[in-house]
This record gives C-alpha cells, sequence and structure tokens, in this order.
C-alpha cells in the first residue's frame, strides 16, 4: 500500500513540476567525455515521457580553466542568472568546493560525480561518487569471488592508490602477490605495459584510475 501511495506521490509531483527545467553544467577543458555525457543524459530524459512527463530539461553549460576559481566564479554567476534547478559538476577539487560553498550560499542543489574525501556534505551537496570504503570492499568481493590470487594493480595519480588503502591491507593479511606499477606523466602507456609484460602474470589486469 505505501508502495502505491508513493508513486502516487511522485506521479503527482512530476506533474506540478514547471515546464522548463533549467540545469547548469560546469566542465574543466579537459572534461569533454562528462560534458558530452550530460547532454546525452539531458535528451535521453526529453526523449521520454516516464520520467518527467510535463517538463522539459534545459541544460545550460560552461567550460572553465582547473582550479581557475575566480573563472569559476564568473561562470557560476553567469549560470545562476538562468534560474537554474542544480548545478552539475565541476571534477577539480578547488573549483568544485568553490561552487558547492556557492551554491550552498544561495540554496541551489549542488550535484557532483567525484571523489571527495569529506564524508559530511553540506543540505544541498550531493555526491554520486561511491565512497572509498564501498570501492575497496567491492574490489575485495571480485578478487575473492573470482579465487585470484596474482594480479596487476596500475594506477596514474597518487591519490589513486591512496584511496586503495583497505584493499592494500586485506592484499597483505591474505598474502595475495600483487605487482603495483603507475603510468608516469609523458611517458607511453605502452613502455608501461612492455614492464608488466616482461613481469607477466597470469591473472588479468586490474586497473586503477582517478576518477
Amino acid at each position: 500500500m505505501f508502495k502505491y501511495g508513493l508513486l502516487f506521490y511522485l506521479f503527482c509531483f512530476a506533474n506540478c513540476l514547471p515546464s522548463v527545467i533549467r540545469l547548469g553544467g560546469l566542465f574543466d577543458t579537459d572534461d569533454a567525455e562528462q560534458e558530452h555525457i550530460f547532454q546525452i543524459v539531458t535528451d535521453w530524459v526529453n526523449e521520454g515521457t516516464d520520467i518527467l512527463p510535463s517538463s522539459i530539461l534545459k541544460a545550460y553549460k560552461e567550460i572553465h580553466e582547473p582550479d581557475n576559481c575566480f573563472e569559476v566564479t564568473k561562470k557560476v554567476c553567469k549560470l545562476l542568472g538562468y534560474g537554474l534547478a542544480g548545478i552539475f559538476g565541476p571534477q577539480s577539487p578547488m573549483a568544485a568546493a568553490h561552487v558547492q560553498s556557492i551554491s550552498d550560499a544561495l540554496e541551489v542543489p549542488h550535484i557532483e560525480s567525484r571523489w571527495d574525501y569529506k564524508l559530511q556534505r553540506d543540505d544541498l551537496s550531493i555526491n554520486l561518487h561511491p565512497r572509498a570504503a564501498t570501492l575497496n570492499q567491492a574490489y575485495i568481493d571480485v578478487v575473492k569471488k573470482w579465487g585470484w590470487t596474482d594480479f596487476i594493480i596500475i594506477y596514474e595519480e597518487n591519490e589513486g592508490i591512496i584511496r586503495l588503502q583497505d584493499f592494500l591491507k586485506e592484499t597483505a593479511l591474505r598474502k595475495w602477490n600483487i605487482q603495483i606499477h603507475r603510468f608516469q606523466p609523458g611517458q607511453p602507456y605502452r613502455s608501461v605495459f612492455m614492464q608488466i609484460r616482461s613481469s607477466f602474470s597470469k591473472q588479468p589486469d586490474k586497473r586503477v584510475h582517478p576518477t
């Protein structure tokens, strides 16, 4: 009974929304993929009638230099001038913290999808990225399920390996045999894979990215 009551409430709520819902997206200059996904999802929602039957989403996008807080402030103010229902992004930590502060002060929802060490967030801020502890447990469960004892970890940035601390502790406890390799700045990926090939591991690679 409760389930149907909730569905009825959500249906009524969706039909009470404005005809146009404006969303803003802030993206770093190297975040072309994130920007593309943002537009794809917006178009997907607009093409259907089951999610927002009486409304359409209108996306406003701004590109900025990573961690340039002055530029980010101008971009946020420009976006907020459109009367946004919420802001997505950006990915860079300093810029994201700045946007979160502005959004919280003006009571505009702020949505992120990046790793953030903070567990406590402001009332109007949501982070869709899984917590590091959750991902670590998922990695452990996968390794146990597949019975791996030898495998390779590849990371690109320091925070990538830092987020794996719980997993690395588990490998030590279970005496799993791991090799750790890092992509060095400016170094072709191919050279790392050649190095890995020379120290051949029977198990598939396990790759760690900072996203």
